[in-house]
């Protein structure tokens, strides 16, 4: 899972490079299927650990 306000500890995620290209595009939390699996995660604390 990817949330672009915790930084993986040798980069940051706020952006991600799209493969076969060296464009970079603005990293959507949850991979961009939030709206499917949020709820999986609404009884967790939104923290470091939960986002690698």
């Amino acid at each position: 899972n990817v949330n672009p306000e915790y930084d993986h500890p040798r980069w940051s995620q706020k952006t991600e490079r799209m493969l076969g290209t060296k464009d970079r595009l603005d990293t959507i939390k949850y991979n961009g299927y939030g709206e499917w699996v949020e709820d999986l995660y609404k009884d967790m604390e939104q923290d470091r650990k939960l986002f690698f």
